[in-house]
């Protein structure tokens, strides 16, 4: 079964060699590597043209877009593959068998439509800074995805008949767009499987939309969970209230000290937005 990877970058030659590395180093060769870079500047096109030179496998798209989304959804679109990705510029694969691992699991069981493993949040040098949180085996995403979302992107694949059927990533949500998908692809009643063994390393740092833009992200996601539900989660807003207070998030600071927590739930919360609070 092959696989497609899609990888957008900009101006991100500082980590995209060990995203170009990881793929190729991969033991499972029916695979397709889609890149799409709309103008970088800083070498990262050099990069690209060098590892499509020695490497069969990699389709490289070099025109503009609007942006992670619209780059990402042009590449899965374009795909060949039976299984699907994407992969940013600045994450890379765990280890040599990722690939392998992936078809291995969807072999297994051919109900399986959507695929996740585990996942390192690492620093710039690859340095583990904490392993992201991931939901158990046969997890009910339809419920949990209300209160956490328990996937680390880089590491999850799916089948094409989810992109045939939900479509694209929305555009609206630019800084939780992998949340948003899950939500539809649970609610579309796709099976998710797991896999206990690290796939990839997602890289935290100040230029990464997740790092930088933390606080709109959290933002996001209040929105969505709002459009999605018509609630949001009292988990959500206890994390939007610490991050909001003390300035740092549990995907990596694991405990956050409670003297930093001088504001109370509702004034640390979103500015005007009327939230309906359900707690589990």
């Amino acid at each position: 079964m092959k696989v497609s990877i899609v990888t957008t970058s900009f101006n991100q030659a500082n980590y995209l060699q060990k995203n170009l590395d990881s793929v190729a180093s991969q033991i499972y060769d029916d695979y397709e590597h889609i890149i799409i870079d709309p103008g970088s500047n800083d070498g990262s096109r050099e990069l690209i043209e060098e590892y499509a030179k020695s490497n069969k496998n990699v389709v490289k798209i070099f025109e503009p877009d609007d942006g992670q989304v619209d780059a990402i959804n042009k590449g899965l679109t374009l795909a060949e593959g039976e299984v699907l990705t994407w992969l940013n510029s600045d994450d890379y694969y765990d280890n040599s068998n990722v690939l392998n691992d992936v078809c291995e699991g969807f072999g297994r069981d051919k109900q399986i439509s959507v695929l996740y493993g585990r996942g390192l949040r690492v620093d710039h040098r690859g340095e583990k800074l904490s392993e992201a949180f991931v939901h158990p085996d046969k997890t009910d995403f339809k419920e949990t995805l209300k209160s956490s979302i328990g996937i680390l992107q880089p590491s999850l694949f799916f089948k094409r008949r989810v992109f045939d059927t939900v479509g694209g990533l929305d555009d609206k949500y630019n800084l939780q767009l992998d949340y948003e998908y899950w939500i539809r692809i649970a609610k579309a009643n796709f099976k998710f499987g797991k896999v206990n063994k690290i796939f990839s390393r997602a890289t935290v740092h100040q230029d990464a939309k997740s790092t930088g833009q933390r606080k709109e992200q959290l933002n996001e996601c209040l929105f969505l969970m709002q459009e999605q539900y018509g609630f949001i989660h009292d988990s959500w807003l206890k994390r939007y209230a610490e991050f909001y207070a003390t300035g740092e998030d549990r995907k990596v600071t694991k405990n956050i000290k409670k003297d930093k927590l001088t504001l109370d739930l509702e004034s640390a919360v979103y500015q005007g937005l009327n939230v309906y609070v359900r707690k589990s």
